[in-house]
């Protein structure tokens, strides 16, 4: 019995850890053109936006298996990056979360009428900008005195979205190669002895590259010539920079793929080739 429970220990411990869906709620947007009565007169929708944010982050913030961005670091964020007024837009929605590190957006809008308030909101992937088929969540409460029960089902509704979300979370992964002396590739010693080359090799045909300090990526000359399969030149893209030896942060970008991201180290007068496989986004079954 004691060597069973020692064998279950072990395997455990050789299991990751599932990380924990993050995720960012951004005010939810009125409903403009919605309106509720007050002693026989129809008044202008009220303004919930915040106040629903953070009755959905209290109620998020309470269960152990999610993780929410903390809404003063959205604040801080959003001071030093103004955004549109509105927030019912994935694509910005996307930014903001990748930008917090966060995995999704909660999004939404909130209507006012005669004898309920509405509340809409939708879960948009950080890494791709769409709200997938099955993530939206709609709440309806009695009355507008009611708002914390809309948000309560709201965050009801959504959880079983992050965590489903959660368990089928792909990377995109990278390997970087030495590939010797820079001076093999500069035979004019054009290049500066304080650099690197870095040649990058991605499974998509036009990816978008940006790095810290900021590199000038371009198409690799002659992979003709290069011992490159036929095939791969079809589906890869190759793009080569020269970088100050030291560190370098990239982000490599695709539509319909899961971004890399990775810090490097290239010594100066080296050169590098670094093959990077983005992971496609998967459609979760509903």
């Amino acid at each position: 019995m004691r060597i069973q429970f020692l064998l279950i220990g072990l395997l455990t411990a050789c299991v990751p850890a599932m990380a924990e869906p993050v995720v960012v709620v951004l005010p939810f947007d009125p409903v403009i053109d919605s309106v509720y009565g007050y002693y026989g007169e129809k008044q202008s929708v009220l303004d919930y936006r915040f106040a629903l944010q953070q009755m959905i982050v209290t109620e998020l913030g309470k269960r152990q298996e999610i993780r929410v961005i903390e809404p003063a670091d959205l604040e801080r964020y959003l001071k030093e990056h103004p955004q549109a007024d509105l927030w019912n837009n994935p694509a910005q929605a996307a930014r903001v979360a990748a930008a917090l590190g966060a995995d999704y957006a909660l999004i939404g809008t909130y209507g006012e009428f005669t004898r309920e308030i509405r509340v809409d909101a939708r879960v948009v992937v950080a890494a791709t900008g769409d709200v997938p088929q099955g993530n939206t969540v709609s709440a309806v409460a009695s009355v507008w005195e009611d708002l914390p029960t809309a948000a309560s089902r709201i965050s009801e509704g959504v959880l079983p979205i992050l965590l489903a979300s959660g368990l089928l979370r792909p990377t995109s992964k990278g390997v970087l190669y030495p590939e010797g002396d820079l001076s093999a590739y500069d035979p004019n010693r054009s290049a500066a002895p304080a650099t690197a080359r870095l040649v990058i090799w991605v499974n998509a045909p036009a990816p978008a590259i940006t790095s810290t300090p900021a590199l000038d990526f371009v198409r690799c000359d002659r992979i003709d010539v290069m011992n490159i399969p036929n095939e791969k030149q079809r589906t890869h893209a190759c793009r080569v920079a020269v970088a100050p030896g030291g560190a370098v942060h990239l982000r490599v970008a695709h539509r319909g793929y899961l971004p890399y991201e990775e810090s490097l180290e290239l010594a100066a007068g080296k050169a590098y080739r670094l093959e990077i496989d983005l992971k496609p986004v998967e459609r979760l079954p509903r």
